[in-house]
């Protein structure tokens, strides 16, 4: 859904909407449009705050992990991964948890969580905006879902296998089938930090640094104002990022 104008013959999709406001015209941030009873968004974004976080981590509750919309509660996430879709102007599609920690080695299975995700990430329309989250354990079949995200990010390398700790937190934001907004994970292994390859989910109680935490809008079909608030130690930035557009004036 959007707004269009007709001006010559030809529909053009609205960028800007303003309404009048003792005697101002001010650029409207956001529109609704009443469907079978339900408020739906077709003009301008929403505001959204994202946290990934591993099981050990301390520094914010638990209860915040997943997605926050506008403020309240979007999609809260369980253990492994969350994956989110958005339309053009931030309202939620789709929303799953996929716990592939729940497979243990028996991620090949066509029934499994992992498979599902995999098939979720490539199913998703190129150029739809989206989340990928953790809680708790994403490290577990890691290496199963690395050509899946590359092949979501466009064929970009994703880091997902190669540098998630056990309990660590992975994050991806971007739009389907192009370079990621970002993609970054953090984490360390509280028990051998100095060896990490010396460590294993037998040795490891978790990361006690596991934390990333990004406020972002998707406005208009863009991912724009991603802003970092809280991270842990040994972040790993995915160098294909394109990072995001800022818009000054949202509110």
């Amino acid at each position: 859904m959007s707004a269009s104008s007709n001006q010559n013959g030809t529909w053009d999709t609205v960028r800007n909407i303003y309404g009048k406001s003792a005697g101002t015209w001010t650029r409207v941030k956001r529109a609704f449009v009443k469907q079978n009873g339900t408020w739906t968004q077709f003009h301008g974004g929403n505001v959204f705050e994202v946290y990934s976080l591993g099981l050990e981590q301390s520094v914010v509750s638990a209860s915040n992990r997943g997605l926050w919309a506008n403020g309240t509660t979007g999609f809260a996430g369980n253990r492994s991964y969350v994956l989110v879709t958005f339309d053009q102007y931030g309202n939620i599609l789709t929303s799953n948890v996929y716990d592939v920690f729940g497979d243990s080695t028996n991620y090949a299975n066509a029934n499994s969580a992992t498979q599902y995700l995999i098939s979720a990430l490539g199913s998703i329309p190129a150029g739809t905006p989206y989340v990928i989250c953790s809680y708790d354990e994403p490290s577990t079949n890691a290496n199963a879902l690395t050509s899946a995200v590359s092949n979501l990010f466009g064929g970009i390398p994703s880091i997902i296998a190669s540098t998630m700790p056990y309990r660590g937190a992975y994050l991806a934001i971007g739009l389907a089938n192009q370079a990621p907004v970002l993609e970054t994970s953090c984490g360390t292994f509280m028990n051998s930090v100095s060896n990490p390859s010396a460590s294993s989910p037998a040795s490891d109680q978790g990361c006690l640094d596991a934390i990333l935490d990004y406020t972002f809008r998707v406005y208009n079909g863009q991912i724009v104002n991603l802003v970092q608030q809280r991270i842990g130690s040994n972040v790993v930035s995915n160098s294909h990022a394109v990072g995001a557009v800022t818009i000054a004036d949202l509110v």
